[in-house]
């Protein structure tokens, strides 16, 4: 079967304009590692989905660690040492190092030696985060907003998710209703004034848990819902009738384009595999093929990148399932230890962004960011 094409420099010029990006043509070598891989979403019936809705807290995050490609001395066998694993654990894990959510994993002292470590060696955090309800659904907005209205495009989406999890079980049925994504032309209008309606319904319950929020942005997002009546709807027709996931590649390939100079290790895991058998990478004419997948019991730095990206993944948990108000009181109820790995975290992060906002990639709400925002500031060295 011949192999599908894929240009690693599609988006490259947009992403690089869009967001400033800086130091991305320097080589690295990237390990990867995964944690939450639903590998595929889809509803089940008009009130479920293929994973309990209280897994839809859990982040799909795929990423690791990096280092420029001229840096290659890891002190990893003191690392072993100094954590004291077992003789029997064939590799370093995040559940032998701290167990529990993301506050207790906090609690452990191996993960105080752990971070300690990462920190003090020319190693970079990255990762790409994915809310998979957020993203399964902004494509109703995506659909709509007009071009002048773009720039605020984020606002807007993060109202609308944010009303869509109000009731969540209701707006599930309607998706299911319409066969989302895949809305018959015939019936885009009863769709849309079901939405309508929806927002109707729940708006006291929204303005009481987001008193602050711009009343405004309410008004935008029905203006625009009812003004796309009679319209094309190109990202929600002539999709998959109850697919919001078919994979996650995408999310594999993404770094190729925006590192391409750059040589990307991933664990080995036969279904991701098997996709990228499919594929044929190209840097424009030349074929591109800077990566390669590898056992993780032969390379420290993938096991590295388990337990980081396994505690980053337990951090969005932490975050989606967390109010404002709490997160603002958070540090002032941790032990010595919590705020002390907690501030090595955000010096990870910190470390990274200096290097390259490109490291860390979110497909989130504005809430979410801003949460994680408020947290790697409370806790700034």
């Amino acid at each position: 079967m011949e192999k599908m094409k894929f240009n690693i420099n599609e988006n490259r010029d947009l992403e690089i304009k869009m967001h400033n990006f800086k130091n991305i043509d320097t080589e690295y070598t990237f390990y990867y590692d995964e944690t939450n891989n639903l590998r595929k979403f889809w509803f089940k019936n008009e009130n479920k989905f293929n994973i309990p809705i209280t897994d839809l807290s859990k982040n799909f995050v795929l990423g690791g660690v990096s280092h420029l490609k001229s840096k290659i001395n890891f002190d990893t066998e003191r690392l072993n040492q100094d954590l004291k694993l077992p003789n029997t654990v064939k590799e370093m894990k995040l559940t032998y190092i701290a167990k529990g959510d993301f506050l207790s994993c906090l609690k452990s002292k191996k993960l105080e030696i752990f971070l300690d470590w990462f920190v003090s060696n020319d190693l970079f955090l990255h990762y790409s985060n994915l809310n998979i309800l957020y993203w399964s659904t902004i494509d109703i907005l995506e659909s709509m907003i007009p071009q002048d209205l773009l720039q605020i495009h984020m606002e807007l989406k993060t109202i609308l998710y944010e009303f869509i999890k109000i009731d969540l079980n209701k707006f599930i049925e309607i998706l299911y209703k319409y066969e989302y994504p895949n809305i018959d032309r015939k019936k885009a209008n009863d769709f849309l004034d079901e939405i309508l309606n929806y927002i109707k319904i729940n708006e006291t319950k929204f303005i009481s848990k987001y008193p602050t929020i711009d009343k405004s942005l309410i008004g935008l997002v029905y203006q625009i819902i009812e003004e796309s009546k009679n319209t094309e709807l190109p990202f929600i027709m002539d999709e998959k009738s109850h697919i919001l996931i078919d994979d996650l590649f995408i999310f594999y390939k993404r770094p190729f384009g925006i590192f391409k100079n750059s040589y990307h290790i991933f664990d080995e895991e036969s279904s991701i595999e098997n996709i990228f058998e499919r594929w044929e990478f190209l840097d424009d004419k030349k074929k591109w093929e800077n990566f390669e997948f590898q056992n993780s019991t032969t390379n420290d730095l993938i096991q590295i990148s388990d337990v980081i990206i396994g505690l980053i993944g337990k951090l969005f948990i932490y975050i989606n399932d967390t109010n404002f108000n709490e997160l603002t009181k958070l540090k002032e109820n941790l032990s010595l230890i919590q705020v002390k790995n907690f501030t090595t975290l955000a010096k990870l992060f910190e470390k990274s962004d200096n290097q390259s906002t490109a490291l860390i990639h979110s497909i989130q709400s504005l809430i979410e960011r801003d949460k994680l925002v408020l947290l790697l500031t409370t806790f700034k060295g």
